[in-house]
Parts: structure tokens; sequence; C-alpha cells
């Protein structure tokens, strides 16, 4: 096999990933499932002497853009920052407090608006780029630093050992990322101090810092950049995490979470709204991401964050845009789960008898999922404008795309729910249909007539919704109808079965019949064949039956070969 610039694939670059259809429509990565977040950074320093405090500086790490999948809006501060970036890009604000009275206290919020999508990567790689030109600044994501010692002995053995003589960055990547998971052993917070990464490689266990640290040291060894990002991540709390991004040629720089990866899915090029990116710091702070630098006194920070489902807390128009396409684009993607791609027709001879069945496909069940890669590429470019500034590109691209993906699923319910009133009615094989029952989940057996008029009112509904521009109601009523869509698939199939059967064994009772006839009867000819034989045997050579006139004699012959031949081939005639 052979990439789209006609560079050939090893066994192992086949191995390691699945060139699929995104190298030729330009798919890089999708996004889906975006959420929104409230983001509260709280710091709280506290002067237990007995002395007025003076000059006080406090500095904290401000969450930043993380493309492509990351974007954050500073609303406010109580108390005015100075906001700088350092060099490797990250955004930190800087207080100078004048004073603080003994006993006294200062409570310092700043307040962010969160919108961040799951991303995945497409595993397809542009070899003819894998030598294209570093990002600027790359080599301060190549060199050994503190925790990362990526020119340490044991960690360049290491290194090569795990890759052998694979000459690709992806599938060194990858590579270090399966020995890194598979290898490290998770160590809760408290249960140790979390080391480096030699230390983590000494003693084989250590907390998500290790596990970065870690995968860092072993890839920046290999010659290639690696971040270390400190996060949130998010569960029923927030919690300070640290995962990597490697610089992979074609498509930037994409994320790596080998302590997850260790515990459960992959995280290999993937990303998802659990992950809040804080910056590239480093050294890292272990768990706080805070400084100063005044005296000995309690300084303490927290943060609280909470998921809104208030699209209208975005910041302009395109972030909205850009939320309503990922979530229709994610809502198709689980409708199409439970949406039947094909119906089961069944098919009558000409006495309107059941004589067979087959599997209708759905056309426009296809262009859903021909769509859908035309609307992920759609996204990704749109957010590639957005992160670039060029908000009217961005506009342009996503106008029209949650209409168009909602459209889609009403347009495909609604061709589901014709086939079926088609199909029940010209087959006759249920004569009340309406009123079969169908057994749903957790709930009490409702008719199928019920289902199909609720589900065509579901559809009127979404349709009117849609109209209005309220994507959230059109979801709850598309939703409803593609549920009860999928369970009359399910009672159709009962419904044609248990006519299958009955028929079957209709069938069975009259083909019985027919072949005991059939028997029966060609025995019977073959019988009055002998006689009849026989007879002209009798007649003609030996003499016997000659008071009959042979005439008259022949008419009897032939009457009884009737007898048996008519129904003999009647019955040959009926079978087939």
């Amino acid at each position: 096999m052979i990439d789209e610039s006609g560079n050939a694939l090893d066994n192992e670059m086949l191995s390691s990933f699945q060139v699929i259809r995104g190298s030729s429509k330009g798919i890089e990565y999708k996004l889906s499932s975006p959420k929104i977040y409230n983001l509260m950074e709280r710091v709280k320093i506290e002067n237990n002497n007995t002395a007025v405090l003076t000059n006080i500086k406090v500095r904290i790490l401000f969450p930043e853009n993380d493309y492509p999948n990351l974007l954050v809006k500073y609303v406010n501060s109580s108390i005015k920052p100075v906001i700088s970036s350092d060099s490797y890009g990250n955004e930190w604000a800087d207080w100078e407090i004048p004073s603080l009275s003994a006993g006294g206290e200062l409570l310092i919020e700043s307040n962010f608006t969160i919108l961040v999508f799951d991303v995945d990567y497409f595993d397809y790689v542009n070899f003819s780029g894998i030598n294209d030109s570093m990002p600027a600044g790359y080599e301060l994501f190549t060199q050994p630093s503190e925790g990362i010692e990526s020119n340490n002995a044991l960690i360049v053995e290491k290194a090569n050992e795990i890759v052998e003589e694979t000459d690709n960055d992806y599938v060194k990547a990858e590579k270090v990322y399966e020995w890194v998971r598979n290898n490290i052993e998770y160590m809760y917070s408290g249960e140790g101090v979390p080391g480096g990464a030699l230390q983590t490689l000494t003693v084989g266990k250590g907390t998500c810092h290790s596990y970065a640290t870690l995968y860092a040291a072993l890839l920046r060894a290999l010659g290639i950049p690696t971040k270390y990002i400190i996060s949130l991540a998010l569960d029923d709390t927030a919690d300070s995490h640290a995962y990597n991004k490697f610089y992979l040629s074609g498509y930037g720089w994409v994320p790596v979470d080998a302590t997850w990866g260790a515990s459960f899915n992959d995280w290999f090029l993937s990303s998802d709204t659990t992950h809040i990116s804080l910056g590239e710091l480093w050294p890292p702070e272990r768990g706080l991401w805070i400084s100063y630098s005044y005296g000995s006194f309690p300084i303490t920070s927290e943060l609280s964050i909470y998921e809104t489902l208030d699209e209208y807390s975005l910041w302009d128009n395109t972030s909205k845009k850009l939320y309503d396409a990922a979530d229709a684009l994610s809502f198709k993607e689980k409708i199409l789960e439970d949406l039947p791609g094909s119906i089961r027709i069944a098919v009558l001879n000409e006495s309107n008898v059941f004589s067979a069945s087959y599997v209708r496909g759905v056309g426009i069940y296809a262009e859903l999922l021909n769509n859908k890669d035309n609307e992920t590429l759609i996204i990704q470019e749109a957010a590639k404008a957005y992160f670039n500034g060029d908000n009217e590109t961005a506009d342009a691209l996503l106008e029209g795309i949650p209409e168009s993906i909602y459209n889609q699923v009403i347009t495909e319910c609604s061709l589901i729910l014709n086939d079926y009133l088609e199909d029940l009615n010209n087959t006759k094989n249920v004569p009340d249909w309406e009123n079969y029952e169908v057994y749903l989940p957790h709930e009490e057996s409702l008719t199928f007539g019920y289902m199909f008029n609720q589900s065509l009112t579901w559809l009127v509904w979404a349709d009117e919704w849609l109209a209005l521009g309220n994507y959230s109601s059109t979801q709850s009523n598309l939703e409803w109808a593609v549920y009860y869509v999928y369970w009359m698939n399910e009672a159709k199939a009962h419904m044609d079965y248990n006519y299958e059967y009955s028929v079957y064994y209709s069938n069975w009772g009259e083909d019985l019949t027919l072949t005991l006839l059939d028997f029966i009867i060609t025995v019977a000819f073959f019988v009055f064949v002998i006689f009849s034989a026989s007879m002209l045997i009798n007649c003609f050579f030996r003499g016997k039956f000659r008071h009959l006139n042979k005439i008259l004699w022949l008419l009897i012959i032939i009457i009884t070969w009737g007898f048996g031949a008519v129904p003999y081939f009647f019955l040959e005639y009926r079978k087939k």
C-alpha cells in the first residue's frame, strides 16, 4: 500500500495505524461533544503576623486558548492584574498588593468562560512532510530540563530500545506511548513523592507528573519536540493533571495522555472535555501554579469550575456557531447508532401470499454517513480560521451547518416511517398492525399505531423548533422520534417473522398434502399404465378379450390412462 504522495507503507507502519479516508478529504481531526464551563481561580492571602505586610506580589497562571479544541475568554478579576507571556507562551497574571493589615486577608477572584471540545486526530500521516521545518522555538522542547533528563544514558538507551530501527516520528511516538502506559504503575498522590523521568524509569511507578516527564524525556531523547502540559482533570472535582503534546509534521502539536491510557481507553492523539489545559509550565509546580515573593504567610489557591448549558454565555457569534455545529454533528453520530440503516420488506406473489423478504437500504442513510465527513472537515477548517482570528471565514463555513444536519435526520426518520406504513399496508401480513403491542424497556407496552403517530408528531415539532433556531428542543424531539423508530423497527421484524412462521407451517402442511397425493396418484398412474399394457398384449397377441371390438377396447385404454395422467400432470404443475 502507498500513501497519497506515493510513498510505500511498510508492514510496521501499516500495523501502527490505519490509513483512512481523511487522507484524500483533508480531514486531520474531529471536534465533537462541546461543553461550556465557567471557571473561577481564587487566591487567598492571610496575614497572620502582628505587623502590616507591604509590597506583596502574587503571580498565577491564566488558562489560554489551546488549538484546536480549547477556547478561553477572560471575563474579569476582582483586582485588575497585569497580564504577560513567558518564553513558553504561557499567560501570567501579576498583582502587586501595597499592604495587608495584621490579621487581615485578601481574596483575588478571576473568572473565565471556557469552550472545550473532544478532539480525535485521524491516524493518518503525510509521509512526504516528515522532514518539514520545525515550528519556531521548538528547541525548547527537544532539550533536557529539570525532571526531563532526556540526555541521561539510561533514558537514551531505553528510548532507542523501544523504537528499534523505526525512523518515522509517528510510529516512534506511538511505540513510546504504548511502552509507558503498559510498563509504569500508577501511583496516587500522597503515596510517595512523584519523581521526574529518570526516577520514574528506575522505580517503574509514579503519578501523572511522572508519566508526563518520562514520556517527554523519551521522545526528546529521540529528537521529537515534546511538551509537558499542566491541566485540570474534570471529574466530580477539578484536580491538577499533566499530559503531553508532541510535534507531528503536517499536524502540529498533538495530545497524548499516557497516564489515562494506562487506566482506560486510548489517549494517543486524542483529548476530551475533561482536559482543560492551563499551559506549558516548566519546571512543573506539583499541584499549584502560584508563586509569591514576600515573607512567610499562608497563601492558598483553589479553582471552581462548573458546566453551563447556556451557549449564550459564549462571547461572540462565531464561537456560538462553532458550538452549535459540533454539537449537531455529535448528535447525528449518536443518532446513527440507533437509526435503522435498512428496512426489511415483505414480498408477495401474484396471489398476495407471502413468498420471500429482502432488506432494502434507505438511500439517505448513506448520505448521512457521507455528509458526516464533509461536516467534520468544515468544522475543522472553521476552527482553524477562528483560532487564526479570521471570524469572517469561520462564519461563512459554519453557516447553515446545524440546520442541514437536523434536517437530514428529520428526513431520514420520515422516510423510514413512510416505508413502514407502505410495507404494512401493502403486504397485509398483519391485518391489525396498528394495535400490535410493542414492549419498550422499563415501560409498559405501547401499540405500534400509537408509536407511529407519536413519532410523526415529534418530527413535526422538531421541524418547528428548528425553524425557530432552538436546537436543544429540536434534539429532544428527534431523540424521542428515533427511540420509537428503533423499537418499531424491532417490532416490525417480529411481525414479519411471526407471519413467515405461520406461512411456513401453512405451506409445510400444504406441501405435505400435495406430496402424499402426488405419491398416491403417481403409483395409481403407473398401475394403470401397466394394466393397460397387459390388456393390449393379451388383446393382440394372446387372443383374449376377442368378444370386444378392438376399437372399443382402445377407447377404454385411453380413458383409463386419462384417469392417471391428468391428476399426475396437474400435481406436477401445481408444485411448480
